[in-house]
């Protein structure tokens, strides 16, 4: 049995079934299922859509590697060992803020929080946090006035519950990649990379929210820095800036001063000035 057949019917789901979700002849899924190196990329960013997934780990997924999938469908859903999908929410309330901020996660990321929380030693100390709508949290939790971990069976907070505009679960992998090229054609998946299957969701989304081009990149590219009084300073950051700040906690050698820098200019941010930084 193949990775997507066993993919498949993990989800509960008949070739027909799924042939008349993402719009393909059954047979053409047959072959699929037969020998993955079928599939083209804008059949590959459909399935991925469909499943919750990104394409790139699907497509390792296929070759029969070992990667863990993670999915904006509930975890429950996702009943092979390799499968991660959504829990519930984690909240995070800002000193200075009313109200706390929401992200949908998945049952790894909640353990995972759960687990740091429980060991935490010293006041100064970072943790990274991956959420289903596109986001990398990097809060420093003892400058938090709360945190929430919330599953999807309880109930939410009075009066303190917003959840983001992509979604009570959020999206799939696929999605936001498709909003990147919605907001910038040059962008790195390339005219083949997220298929039109997908690009409709997009623009459903986008129509059904009144957003533009500006609006969209602020929201998937924008990175959302926070001092101790939660007072917010946004602006694009290099990418390569960001994963090296991340590296470096996930390390345990966090820099005493975060680049913040992009293209246009230098900026630099003490480490213990900050207690989250939201990033794409």
């Amino acid at each position: 049995m193949s990775n997507l057949q066993r993919l498949r019917e993990s989800r509960g789901y008949s070739t027909h079934d799924l042939a008349k979700k993402i719009d393909v002849d059954v047979e053409r899924l047959i072959a699929w299922e037969e020998a993955a190196e079928n599939i083209s990329n804008q059949e590959l960013s459909s399935l991925a859509y469909f499943f919750g997934v990104s394409s790139e780990d699907l497509r390792d997924s296929l070759k029969e590697q070992e990667v863990t999938l993670t999915s904006n469908d509930h975890y429950i859903s996702a009943n092979r060992s390799n499968n991660d999908g959504f829990w519930g929410h984690f909240g995070i309330l800002l000193k200075g803020q009313e109200f706390s901020k929401w992200f949908p996660i998945t049952l790894g990321a909640a353990n995972q929080v759960s687990s740091v929380m429980r060991s935490i030693s010293f006041k100064e100390e970072w943790m990274v946090v991956e959420t289903l709508n596109n986001r990398v949290l990097v809060l420093k939790p003892a400058s938090i006035a709360r945190l929430w971990l919330l599953d999807d069976g309880q109930d939410q907070p009075e009066e303190d519950w917003n959840i983001p505009i992509d979604g009570y679960s959020g999206q799939p992998g696929e999605f936001y990649k498709g909003l990147e090229e919605y907001c910038d054609d040059s962008c790195e998946w390339g005219e083949d990379g997220v298929s039109e299957y997908v690009m409709d969701k997009v623009d459903e989304f986008t129509d059904a929210h009144d957003l533009g081009e500006v609006e969209v990149k602020k929201m998937v590219l924008e990175t959302h820095i926070y001092n101790l009084q939660g007072v917010e300073f946004s602006h694009y950051v290099n990418e390569l800036n960001l994963a090296e700040i991340v590296s470096g906690i996930e390390l345990g050698i966090p820099d005493l001063i975060f680049d913040m820098s992009n293209d246009s200019y230098d900026l630099y941010i003490p480490s213990d000035e900050i207690c989250l930084i939201n990033m794409p």
